[in-house]
C-alpha cells in the first residue's frame, strides 16, 4: 500500500473505533523527540481516543527521549483508560528492550501485532 507520510516523523495515523493508531517512521531519538511529541500530543488532543497504539514497524530505534513521548501520550488519555491505554506494537527487539530495561511494561503494554493491541 503506497501512502504519503503525515510528516517527517509520523508515517500514518488513523482511528480504529475508539483507538488511535500512530505509526512513527525512522528512529525516535532526542534529535526528533520534540517534533514527535508535538505531533503525537496534537493527534491525541484532536481525536480524544481511549487507547493509543504505537505501531513501531517503521521505527528501528527508540532512545529514552522517544520512550518519554510514548509515556506522555498516556498522561493525555482520560483517567479511566490509562491503565491499559498505551500499546506498543510490532516493535523491533531493541525497542522492546529499551521499554523493558526502563521497567515501563507496567504502564506501556507490549503487543506482537497491531491487531493484538487493538483487541486486547
Amino acid at each position: 500500500m503506497d501512502f504519503e507520510p503525515v510528516s517527517d516523523v509520523i508515517a500514518e495515523s488513523r482511528m480504529e473505533g475508539t483507538s488511535l493508531v500512530i505509526v512513527p517512521v525512522g528512529d525516535i531519538t532526542a534529535a526528533n523527540a520534540p517534533e514527535t511529541r508535538q505531533e503525537v500530543l496534537a493527534l491525541v488532543a484532536e481525536h480524544t481516543p481511549n487507547r493509543v497504539v504505537f505501531n513501531l514497524n517503521r521505527a528501528s530505534f527508540c532512545d529514552s527521549s522517544g520512550v518519554a513521548v510514548l509515556v506522555e501520550a498516556l498522561s493525555k488519555l482520560p483517567p479511566a483508560y490509562r491503565k491499559r491505554g498505551v500499546w506498543v506494537a510490532e516493535a523491533a527487539q531493541r525497542v522492546r528492550g529499551m521499554i523493558e530495561i526502563c521497567r515501563l511494561t507496567s504502564i506501556l503494554n507490549l503487543a506482537d501485532s497491531e491487531a493484538e493491541a487493538l483487541n486486547a
